[in-house]
């Protein structure tokens, strides 16, 4: 069972903080002679688009297009509505003069008055940039800038490196120039800040976010990575591609084990980085150097494009080979809810079991690893679990930390919602039994068939009020319970006495029934509760938890008499759980290895696209900041490893 914690679901100002430095009112030339509050000590500001992080393209009297121009994320226009010659979006939506875009437009005021702001590091006016190569500062010109060849920003290595360009009229490109982000460089990490208008020439290639007072003109076949905003203006664009960049979070973590796909064979390789270079071991021995936000160069001469978490090799060494990062969450629990992990560290594993006891440990396949100082014990990954060959199950509690449409936090906690059966006997040599749910609730059954209710005290611990005064230890791997009262339950081959049947209810979200051949039941609802129940006649039944329902039972489903159904799935679906600021909760579902769609609440309908590191949903807000390893294992843990 996943649960997501999400404090805001849509888009908002981002709010900061007050310095402690005194606060000085200055003015600048701003659209609607904005007023903007800054920092005495001007240097250090940060730059945030906020709301705007999301759009492409946003336009303030129109948005106009020639050509097939293809544009990844949004695509909006505010206070005007006028969008014409019809753009192909992709990865987001198109807002015209609705509560969205204005709100980016007031996000992107916000910013390019921090960007006014900003203290110099370096005064470039009357230079050319074409040609330069510049490390992470804020560059100033005194009044136009102009691209006439290649810039080349490298980041030396720093994945929080950026570059913030100060223009006080124009900004220019020649045909066919470039902006090169190199060592890591990231072209969300660009702002441009334009005092009149920008042209991006024929052909161009640019990187960063453009923030024009007036207005942008991308001409034919230019490229933009990151975004072109204008505050007042148009936006016009001809056969251009123009996408969104990751500016919130790192691009892409290189460094660990990968799966390879060649031809439907499956192997594994690594990657190791120093600085902006990358030491890539498969089939044979490369070397790499990040050259943008997409590519990385192969032995100085053959380019690969890598995005969420996976690297495409098109020629050279490793050509025609797909490689896909193989990434663990850090925490998980065990049958019985207590806590155990695996730590990554590039491509070596430490396993840590409930008692702390730690093994390391290392790939065999993409889907299996062994423990090393556990005699070898092999973990098979499956939906959200790890299934030790000694018949331990540890279950993904994953979670995440980072921001909403700009605004902090955004806190999100992950976990899937298995049920397993023990099967013992006890001193008499009688069938008994625990259900454990993956939580702290348990379901405990006698040898006379009685379900009782318990739970977890500690880790290996755990008590029912059907044996009151009496504490259950599980000893080893859960062979043996030992009852403070003397009794002890040996564990025996699985048996066919208990079952577990598996639903989703009418949102798709997992509940279960379990049964043991008699009339008593005990249920798992959609919030992971657990609870006792009976059947009433050999069709009907009743849950505790239920008060006044009754359910009708089917081969395939078990109706029940307030409307709610529960059909019978196989395999468990995982549970997406996400609550905002107000306790109000919603349930998404893996749709792919890159998608996420919302099945009830405030999030039902709407669609949910990963961008590396990000998630971009269709109502234009955007999750991000998130550990781009963290991500990439949400993912594989719910839609499977290569």
């Amino acid at each position: 069972m996943f649960h997501l914690d999400v404090r805001s679901l849509f888009p908002k100002t981002l709010f900061r903080k007050r310095s402690p430095l005194r606060l000085v009112r200055k003015h600048f030339h701003l659209p609607l002679a904005a007023e903007v509050e800054i920092l005495e000590n001007r240097t250090l500001l940060s730059v945030t688009l906020a709301s705007a992080e999301t759009f492409a393209v946003l336009g303030s009297s129109t948005v106009t297009n020639t050509g097939p121009t293809v544009i990844t994320g949004n695509l909006g226009v505010s206070p005007g509505s006028a969008i014409t010659g019809s753009p192909t979006v992709t990865g987001g939506t198109i807002h015209s003069a609705d509560a969205i875009s204005s709100q980016a437009h007031a996000d992107l005021a916000t910013a390019y008055g921090v960007l006014v702001a900003e203290t110099l590091t370096s005064d470039l006016s009357g230079q050319d940039l074409g040609g330069l190569t510049l490390t992470p500062g804020v560059y100033h010109f005194a009044s136009s800038a102009a691209l006439g060849s290649k810039l080349t920003l490298d980041a030396q290595g720093d994945p929080n490196a950026e570059w913030d360009f100060q223009i006080a009229t124009t900004l220019t490109t020649a045909s066919n120039s470039s902006v090169v982000m190199i060592n890591g460089g990231n072209a969300g990490k660009v702002y441009w800040q334009v005092g009149s208008s920008a042209t991006i020439g024929t052909g161009t290639a640019f990187a960063g976010h453009i923030l024009a007072e007036i207005s942008i003109t991308v001409d034919h076949g230019a490229s933009v990575t990151g975004g072109a905003l204008a505050i007042t203006g148009a936006v016009t664009m001809d056969d251009n591609a123009i996408s969104v960049a990751d500016s919130m979070s790192a691009m892409f973590s290189f460094p660990g084990e990968y799966g390879v796909t060649t031809g439907g064979v499956v192997t594994l390789a690594s990657i190791t980085q120093n600085g902006g270079v990358l030491t890539l071991v498969g089939s044979s021995t490369a070397t790499a150097t990040i050259t943008n936000s997409t590519q990385i160069l192969v032995n100085g001469a053959d380019t690969a494009s890598y995005g969420n978490s996976s690297i495409t090799f098109s020629s050279g060494t490793f050509a025609g080979q797909v490689w896909t990062k193989l990434d663990l969450p850090v925490n998980y629990t065990n049958q019985g809810g207590a806590a155990v992990h695996v730590i990554q560290n590039g491509t070596s594993l430490t396993f840590v079991n409930k008692l702390g006891q730690t093994s390391t440990g290392h790939w065999v396949t993409p889907t299996q690893f062994v423990a090393t100082d556990w005699g070898n014990e092999t973990g098979t990954l499956g939906n959200g679990i790890i299934s030790w060959s000694a018949g331990i199950v540890w279950s993904e509690n994953l979670a995440l930390t980072g921001t909403n449409s700009g605004s902090p936090t955004t806190t999100n906690t992950a976990t899937p919602s298995p049920i397993y059966v023990n099967d013992y006997v006890n001193p008499g040599s009688l069938a008994v039994h625990l259900v454990q749910t993956g939580t702290n609730n348990v379901v405990v059954i006698d040898a006379t068939g009685h379900m009782a209710l318990g739970s977890f005290i500690n880790s290996t611990q755990f008590t029912t009020s059907y044996f009151p005064g009496q504490v259950a230890t599980i000893s080893g791997i859960g062979d043996v319970i030992s009852w403070s009262g003397g009794t002890v339950w040996t564990q025996t081959a699985p048996t066919s006495v208990v079952t577990v049947t598996n639903y989703i209810n009418n949102n798709g979200i997992p509940v279960h029934l379990i049964q043991n051949g008699t009339s008593q039941l005990a249920f798992v609802d959609a919030l992971g509760r657990t609870s006792l129940g009976s059947m009433l006649s050999s069709t009907t039944l009743q849950c505790d938890l239920f008060a006044g329902v009754i359910g009708t039972l089917s081969p395939s489903s078990i109706n029940w008499s307030n409307s709610i159904v529960w059909t019978k799935t196989i395999p468990v679906p995982l549970l997406i759980t996400l609550t905002d600021s107000n306790g109000a909760v919603s349930h998404v579902q893996l749709t792919s290895p890159n998608t996420l769609l919302g099945l009830d609440g405030a999030m039902q309908g709407l669609t949910a696209t990963r961008v590396n590191g990000e998630l971009f949903w269709s109502n234009g807000a955007f999750w991000a900041n998130f550990d781009m390893n963290s991500v990439n294992a949400l993912f594989e843990m719910g839609t499977g490893y290569p």
